[in-house]
């Protein structure tokens, strides 16, 4: 027990029952106003005691209560740690053409409609000799056209391509380049490590880009100094508005909450009670509800010095 006046200690109190509490009351009859906590036990041995004990919730209670409030806010929608990021399809195989390679798929383009061609008029009822002497190709390369069914191709393919879809999980997975390397190499990998490099790069370029990670502690705290009721300092970072617009909310919240305390102004007081059904931040509502609970020790908490 403190006296509000000298601030000094009058007594350690052993117990926080409520019949603990009514017996030391009823040995200090001169007891007129008692500053608490939210305590439930402590309000109602001194509304039983005596009706003209005037109850005043501690500030710091509030404050802190406040204080958890928004931080479980801030933590809720701005998490300690990424969750694992979205696992993204692996697109078609990576191709950066050279102009050779380019070249040969258009000759091998050429070659695929000329072959079209032969087999057409051939089904026309045109002979292999004039068919020969209209497109200037033997009669041998006539006769193997007549036999091809799909469009020709001479790409080669690397014998490590099979290790990309391995090499793109681990991409996924944050692993670096290194570890990349010693994963496919106990895979069976013997390629060279510029090999794998240039697969690696490849495979990045098809991984969803990171998410961008905001430390809720930062937001919390620069918050909290801007609802500063003396010294604000700071301001909203535009990238914490893009990821959750309503922080612009919870912040005026919580700037108008502290400067009411400060300013000992009750006239905002009913509104704030009233935001118990603001559904858009469930921890301020618990907050709210608290606070009406314990309504008149709140309010002369508000009011008097």
């Amino acid at each position: 027990m403190v006296d509000l006046r000298t601030h000094q200690p009058i007594d350690l109190f052993s117990g926080r029952t409520e019949e603990a509490t009514k017996a030391w009351l009823k040995n200090h009859p001169c007891i007129q106003v008692a500053s608490r906590d939210g305590s439930r036990a402590y309000a109602r041995a001194l509304r039983e005691t005596s009706e003209q004990i005037i109850q005043v919730t501690d500030r710091w209670h509030i404050l802190k209560g406040l204080f958890e409030a928004v931080k479980e806010e801030i933590y809720l929608h701005f998490p300690a740690k990424l969750a694992n990021p979205p696992i993204t399809p692996r697109s078609p195989p990576f191709s950066s053409k050279r102009k050779s390679e380019r070249v040969r798929e258009e000759n091998e383009a050429k070659r695929w409609k000329v072959i079209q061609q032969v087999q057409e008029r051939r089904e026309g009822g045109e002979s292999i000799m004039g068919l020969s002497r209209a497109f200037h190709l033997s009669r041998g390369t006539i006769y193997q056209y007549l036999t091809i069914k799909h469009p020709p191709s001479h790409q080669r393919g690397s014998k490590y391509d099979s290790y990309r879809a391995q090499v793109h999980d681990l991409i996924q997975q944050g692993k670096k380049a290194q570890e990349i390397e010693v994963i496919c190499q106990q895979s069976g990998y013997t390629g060279s490590r510029s090999t794998l490099n240039t697969m690696i790069a490849e495979e990045r370029k098809r991984v969803a880009p990171p998410m961008l990670f905001i430390k809720p502690g930062k937001v919390f705290n620069q918050l909290w100094k801007m609802s500063h009721p003396g010294t604000p300092t700071g301001h909203i970072e535009e990238a914490w508005k893009a990821s959750w617009p309503p922080i612009q909310d919870l912040s005026r919240f919580l700037i108008a909450f502290r400067q009411m305390l400060a300013q000992a102004d009750i006239s905002p007081f009913d509104s704030f009670l009233g935001l118990e059904h603001y559904v858009l931040f469930p921890a301020v509502q618990r907050f709210i509800r608290g606070l009406k609970k314990d309504r008149q020790g709140v309010y002369n908490a508000v009011l008097l010095p």
